[in-house]
């Protein structure tokens, strides 16, 4: 019945801001429609993670919270990506490390924490 996530939609205030942002880390917009008076983007960032950038509207109090814990991206090189989010303008909340997750079986993986344009978090995370 399902086949995975089709999009994770992001409520923001500043619509322009924050496409700049995903686009300039390597997002692509896939398509953009109508909104009201404003527009909806759908930025492609890889791997069949796609994000809507979607503008808060002043009065629908069910946008007004966050609708979500944080955005993880899989990328390859933590690093890198980190260096290239913070040069486009994120906010480091922790430095790229390693970690073993205790999982069963446990995961050994690469991840840190950043602040992008409208105060959502990101991580960004590899898998080793």
């Amino acid at each position: 019945m399902f086949k995975g996530f089709h999009h994770i939609g992001l409520a923001v205030s500043n619509t322009e801001r924050s496409v700049a942002f995903y686009t300039a880390i390597g997002g692509k917009v896939t398509c953009k429609f109508p909104f009201g008076d404003a527009m909806i983007y759908m930025i492609d960032l890889g791997g069949g993670a796609v994000l809507e950038i979607i503008p808060l509207l002043k009065d629908d109090s069910a946008q007004q919270s966050p609708r979500f814990a944080h955005i993880a991206l899989e990328c390859d090189d933590v690093p890198a990506a980190f260096k290239r989010l913070v040069d486009a303008g994120a906010k480091v909340k922790s430095e790229p490390g390693d970690l073993i997750l205790a999982a069963e079986p446990p995961i050994n993986a690469c991840n840190a924490f950043l602040i992008g344009p409208d105060g959502e978090d990101i991580e960004l995370f590899c898998v080793k």
